[in-house]
């Protein structure tokens, strides 16, 4: 075996994920367990690393479930490589005895339909409030709405072109009546900020701070908006979220823009399944840019499956064709 250091295995390994073309947060949830392990165990050397290391490592972190079991993956992958580089025995693992554990099911926050527009009304600046209309009408994940280019946007086809960060393409994705009206509304007024608009400025960009005076010796934000900066990104897309939120009264911890896109994708299956729409979930999934129904089914906590079994049984004979005597039935008190 080669006697590597952590440390520098770390760095090893960074490059190679690096070298597989995985986007950096992708790499960041591979690595963190790692940098939080040479914090807890020192720049050991890798061979060393045995069950007790782990124990140590998982009581440090005090996880929760979901936690402890993504950094268990991220571990198993490491050394996974490691004894391929030679860094470890081939037939030793640090994880043997070590499980996931249960995730408890939480549901998570979905906003009601007919709360979408005065989430809308609530946002404190136009930029903002195209973010949420991006968010809610079109169910794109933070980093891709922080890519988009004026150009993408094609009005006259109804089509937008979007980046899929985790799965590296390019989707013609449609743009609704709802979605329509809010972009005019946003590019008019950013046209009116900008005196012009070009192709390749961010669709939805940084703004610059708010400005702010001094009153009597408190400070109060001047009530003219801000103007934007077309070349910069937009920083922390779940900001803009969280404060329209909070001011509908939500607690906000945890939310951001994944709230508006599980939101108007749990809005959009129900409004298909009303319609009767067959492949409902399909074409969510479709929008949501996932490949697999069942992560569809799990964002946005749509159990089919549970709803048909209570449709088609409730009220209803489970056996038709047997044959039963009838009998009448009286409820005392209206409970079984």
């Amino acid at each position: 075996m080669r006697k590597t250091q952590m440390a520098d295995a770390i760095t090893e390994y960074t490059a190679h994920l690096r070298s597989k073309g995985l986007a950096d947060n992708t790499i960041k949830n591979h690595t963190q367990p790692l940098t939080r392990a040479l914090r807890v165990w020192g720049d050991i050397q890798v061979a060393t690393v045995k069950p007790v290391h782990i124990d140590r490592l998982f009581t440090d972190g005090n996880w929760s479930p979901r936690t402890r079991n993504l950094y268990r993956g991220a571990l198993d992958l490491f050394f996974k490589w490691a004894r391929h580089n030679g860094y470890m025995a081939r037939d030793f693992d640090p994880l043997f005895g070590s499980r996931n554990q249960r995730v408890p099911r939480k549901d998570k926050m979905r906003l009601p339909v007919d709360e979408f527009y005065p989430l809308l009304d609530a946002a404190e600046h136009p930029r903002d409030r195209a973010c949420l209309a991006i968010g809610l009408f079109l169910f794109l994940r933070g980093g891709e709405i922080q890519t988009l280019r004026v150009g993408d946007l094609d009005l006259g086809q109804s089509t937008i072109e979007v980046y899929r960060h985790k799965t590296k393409d390019y989707d013609t994705m449609p743009v609704s009546e709802e979605l329509r009206e809010e972009m005019v509304r946003w590019l008019n007024w950013y046209r009116a900020d900008q005196g012009n608009l070009v192709g390749n400025w961010h669709l939805i960009p940084s703004k610059k701070p708010d400005e702010w005076t001094n009153v009597d010796g408190k400070l109060q934000r001047l009530p003219r908006l801000a103007s934007v900066r077309p070349e910069q990104v937009m920083s922390h897309p779940y900001r803009v979220a969280q404060r329209a939120l909070l001011s509908l009264g939500y607690d906000v911890k945890g939310e951001g823009e994944h709230t508006l896109r599980r939101s108007g994708a749990r809005a959009y299956a129900d409004s298909l399944r009303e319609q009767g729409v067959d492949n409902a979930l399909l074409r969510t999934a479709s929008l949501l840019g996932h490949r697999d129904v069942r992560v569809t089914q799990s964002y946005i906590g749509w159990d089919t499956e549970r709803d048909n079994r209570n449709e088609a049984i409730a009220g209803k004979p489970m056996f038709p064709g047997i044959q039963r005597q009838a009998a009448k039935l009286h409820i005392v008190g209206g409970e079984a």
